[in-house]
């Protein structure tokens, strides 16, 4: 084979441009399923190392001249890292595939660069073997090199499936994760990767990986966040009432396993009263405990929470106040079944300015997860 360009440098940029176009698709189509199991470079690495295997087989099965390849590895990507930058400036390119395989200029000149050292090991490769007479032809090389991937895929998908075959859904149940409302599914059966997905009451899916690893021991549990918010960010269920759907399947997509945990009733907090005092609150149904109630003659205002979602969260009340000095607000933590009164203390400047502005009628804020949820009007005792 010569080494001189013979006209082959059109056939060679195609085989290197639809390599480095080949991950963008497939993160475009499957990367919910794809970033389970594989980071952005583990995918473009993996990517990079079969095309180099193809390029090395086009260049002996099809007579491509290596110094064709050789310049193809190199000018395709570099035109390619050009056009991903002027694609994203004009906000054509998806943004999805874009984060996951190459997030910001350095990730997406490691792309480029890693299937351009795949085209140059494809050429030395050629070189190299074409230097030994005794070995089988390219063509000979990938139909082993075909028969014992697919074989050994196959066997590995089987086995799987069938320590899969064994799952169980033992338990749903609101927990933690990083310190934020998630909700736990506990999985038994043999050690196999699995995947589940859980669909919320609206109909969002978010699948997570259950590793052979994690199921070592006989179990294993997925965590997946949740919030209160109706639009939650990805692969975040929002918490409502309804059933949360939940579904195990094996690495074929085969059910495995099934399970529904129901939330009752609302998951909006519950006030049941709202009073303004001198003093300590006189409540007419005392909660169970109370936030910020000080022994001292001040005018404050006071609201009886409960907390009857099956999750914690985070509550704040403020006042709705735009006069000078600080905003009155205190905060708290009430886990599922909590009830508490939050009080609030009204400094002098903010109660001459509801007094004055307001015709003492105080608007306060009750937010969860800073968002707010409710918003009451007061009317403040006469001075």
């Amino acid at each position: 084979m010569r080494e001189e360009s013979n006209g082959d440098l059109g056939p060679a940029a195609l085989l290197v441009a639809t390599g480095l176009v080949v991950p963008v698709v497939v993160a475009g189509v499957a990367r919910d399923t794809v970033q389970l199991y594989l980071t952005g470079l583990e995918v473009t690495a993996a990517t990079a190392v079969a095309f180099a295997v193809v390029w090395w087989l086009a260049i002996e099965a099809r007579d491509l001249e290596r110094i064709d390849v050789a310049i193809a590895s190199v000018l395709v990507p570099a035109l390619f890292f050009l056009a991903v930058i002027v694609l994203a400036v004009v906000e054509v390119l998806p943004v999805g595939p874009r984060s996951y395989l190459f997030d910001g200029l350095a990730g997406l000149f490691r792309y480029a660069s890693l299937f351009a050292g795949a085209g140059l090991a494809a050429v030395a490769l050629s070189r190299r073997l074409g230097d030994h007479d005794r070995l089988p032809g390219p063509r000979t090389l990938a139909a082993g090199l075909a028969v014992v991937v697919v074989l050994g895929g196959a066997l590995a998908v089987g086995v799987n499936h069938a320590a899969a075959s064994s799952a169980t859904v033992t338990a749903v149940e609101p927990g933690t994760l990083d310190h934020d409302r998630a909700l736990n599914v506990t999985v038994e059966g043999a050690p196999a990767e699995l995947r589940v997905a859980v669909v919320a009451p609206g109909g969002q899916t978010v699948w997570k990986r259950l590793s052979r690893g994690e199921m070592s021991g006989g179990s294993g549990t997925v965590s997946i966040p949740a919030w209160f918010d109706e639009t939650p960010p990805p692969d975040t269920l929002p918490i409502r009432a309804g059933g949360y759907e939940v579904r195990v399947t094996s690495l074929l997509g085969a059910t495995v396993a099934t399970d529904r945990y129901a939330v009752d009733g609302e998951v909006t907090p519950t006030v049941t009263e709202v009073r303004a005092s001198v003093g300590p609150i006189d409540w007419a149904n005392p909660p169970k405990a109370t936030i910020h109630d000080r022994p001292v003659e001040e005018t404050r205002i006071g609201v009886a929470v409960a907390n009857e979602a099956p999750f914690p969260a985070e509550y704040d009340l403020r006042l709705r106040y735009d006069g000078p000095g600080p905003t009155p607000e205190v905060h708290t933590d009430l886990q599922p079944g909590d009830e508490v009164g939050l009080v609030l203390d009204l400094p002098p400047a903010a109660l001459e300015h509801v007094r004055t502005e307001q015709g003492s009628r105080a608007t306060v804020v009750l937010s969860r997860s800073q968002e707010p949820v409710l918003v009451r009007r007061v009317t403040l005792p006469a001075e």
